[in-house]
């Protein structure tokens, strides 16, 4: 009790001095120049600060009954500026990390973000390591600048992984935001509420802008956790490939913003299919494939009643489950018979099916998706043409993984130049032969380079099982 009472008059004593403001020494500071001047007085405000952070600490510790780690101070005060700043900059690194911490909660992201979060947790360690490597501080003042000098590189190091951790929070937050949107938007089409399509418009703007050619082609893993939102995931990965089949087709080139809206709602009657249906592990029996075949009727009747007028949507929709041999459902169409825009709904959503994981079976690579693709369309269930277009996504697309000669992993990240030369990408190195992390970015242009190639495309699943928390990107 007497030392929290000790404690709150140091306290106190040192607010009344913080708001007042530092007293610079007059007798050091009276030949000094203004540059001089400044430091001492950003010395003394810095000290003063630090030592406020230490005595709040010791207090809450006081309150709490814990063990309290006091920092030994430097003689007389004395902390040499850079060292001070850096430790500023430290606890400011840990406050980032504070609020990075609700998202990277580990039951909210487990299993598919393991690398995020194991990535999350190795930085946060890390941060702390390198913030307590400096107690107690030495005595003297070179010490302290060569102490300030290591501290320095690893907080550098700390920043980079924090931007990093920052940036993969900021896109999965962007493509939470999507899903939301969507899964809603399903839900009150589905229940008939009022819906207007052009509520959509903000985000196919959006979906437009972020499939781009020259962008990465993102896989998002379906939520399994609630239907809406697993028709939600399913239907972004579809608009992914259609809007970029569509931009080599001279029909719909003009007309992207339709595509995309056919491809962002022509799964919406997932969203009243069972949960156990979507999260079943075994084949599907009649019985579950005939519940499941009711999802196209039901996403086009509601398309009808709330825009009766767009005929153009309501065929496609109603009709991407259709094969060009006749085999396909509803109705049975044939060839010709099954409209265009259905027939490259009907490609985009099996290239998108094959590249993301579902609950009875591992995400194919690109090049396996592709070539399963490709071989649906020539046993006449897809068309053929369309299916072909693929091809000019080149075999390896912007953000897939691949295997080179040499053993080492890497990153797709710029289409070659030459359409004849689509198989030598322009690859950023993720892991070397060894696999060990790539130290700096190194940029292997296969072009240029003859002796290189491409063995394999990865998966996704393969290439977060690879690389782990080394790469967010794949995330």
């Amino acid at each position: 009790m007497v030392e929290s009472l000790s404690l709150l008059e140091r306290l106190r004593a040192l607010r009344n001095r913080l708001t007042q403001g530092p007293q610079p020494n007059t007798q050091r500071a009276e030949h000094a120049s203004p540059r001089q001047r400044l430091l001492l007085l950003e010395n003394q405000v810095a000290q003063l600060r630090l030592e406020h952070s230490r005595l709040n600490d010791k207090h809450e510790a006081l309150e709490t009954d814990q063990t309290v780690h006091y920092t030994v101070p430097a003689p007389n005060g004395r902390l040499a500026w850079r060292l001070r700043r850096l430790l500023l900059n430290g606890r400011g690194c840990i406050d980032q990390l504070k609020q990075l911490a609700q998202f990277f909660d580990h039951t909210q992201y487990q299993p598919d973000s393991r690398g995020p979060v194991e990535y999350f947790q190795q930085t946060y360690a890390l941060a702390e390591y390198y913030l307590r490597m400096v107690e107690p501080i030495p005595n003297n003042l070179d010490e302290q600048n060569r102490l300030a000098d290591g501290l320095r590189t690893a907080l550098q190091e700390l920043e980079v992984r924090i931007r990093a951790l920052q940036q993969f929070a900021q896109r999965k937050q962007k493509w939470n935001q999507c899903i939301d949107t969507l899964a809603h938007s399903f839900q009150l089409l589905l229940n008939g509420r009022m819906f207007q399509l052009r509520s959509l418009q903000p985000l196919l703007h959006e979906l437009l802008l972020l499939h781009e050619d020259h962008m990465p082609l993102v896989w998002l893993a379906p939520d399994k956790t609630r239907a809406d939102r697993w028709a939600a995931t399913v239907a972004l990965n579809t608009t992914a490939v259609a809007i970029r089949l569509a931009r080599q087709d001279a029909e719909w080139k003009h007309r992207l913003e339709d595509v995309a809206l056919a491809a962002i709602v022509h799964d919406a009657g997932m969203a009243a299919m069972p949960l156990q249906l979507i999260q079943k592990q075994e084949r599907y029996n009649e019985e579950d494939r005939r519940l499941l075949e009711t999802h196209v009727g039901l996403a086009a009747d509601a398309l009808k009643t709330c825009v009766p007028t767009e005929g153009w949507l309501h065929d496609a929709i109603r009709s991407h489950h259709e094969h060009c041999d006749g085999t396909g459902y509803p109705m049975g169409l044939m060839g010709p018979k099954i409209p265009r825009l259905a027939r490259l709904l009907a490609v985009s959503d099996m290239y998108a099916a094959l590249s993301t994981r579902r609950p009875h079976r591992p995400s194919y690579s690109s090049r396996a998706a592709l070539t399963e693709t490709l071989l649906e369309a020539e046993r006449g269930l897809l068309d053929l043409d369309i299916a072909g277009m693929l091809e000019k996504l080149t075999p390896y697309p912007i953000g897939s993984l691949v295997e080179l000669t040499d053993g080492s992993i890497g990153r797709v990240v710029r289409h070659a130049h030459s359409s004849e030369l689509s198989h030598r990408p322009l690859v950023l190195i993720k892991l070397t032969p060894e696999m060990q992390p790539c130290a700096g970015s190194i940029l292997l242009d296969l072009e240029n380079n003859p002796n290189q190639h491409i063995v394999r495309s990865l998966s996704v699943d393969e290439g977060q099982q690879l690389l782990g928390h080394f790469d967010l990107e794949g995330w």
